[in-house]
């Protein structure tokens, strides 16, 4: 029961320190491609930007549901217009992998991953 009344007083605490006015947070980007078999070993991964979102994160997992890769760029070094693609460098071996997007606002909120359906 502690653990239950901390919590609340925590949450308490933020929401009256909280600032007066929040942005809205962005929704989780719709992902384009990479999808199916690909060649490339450093794909070109393009989704579309969300809007209000100042930063992406990109993560890659291996068949195993193990993280390979994780890049995070601002919107404006991953973004042209409503659509955002990025390389991450990183040569893939060849095998099966999945890949998700986050976006952020400048007050870090955020609406978590959206995978691209298999």
């Amino acid at each position: 029961m502690r653990t239950t009344k901390l919590v609340v007083a925590l949450l308490a605490l933020s929401f009256a320190t909280a600032p007066a006015a929040l942005a809205a947070i962005p929704p989780a980007p719709v992902l384009i491609s990479p999808s199916g078999t690909i060649f490339n070993p450093d794909p070109t991964y393009t989704w579309n930007a969300s809007t209000g979102a100042t930063e992406y994160t990109l993560q890659v997992f291996n068949g195993g549901g193990v993280l390979v890769i994780q890049r995070v760029w601002t919107a404006a070094a991953a973004c042209n217009g409503s659509t955002c693609a990025r390389s991450t460098g990183s040569v893939l071996a060849l095998g099966y992998y999945t890949w998700k997007v986050k976006a952020k606002n400048s007050q870090g909120g955020t609406q978590g991953f959206r995978i691209l359906p298999q």
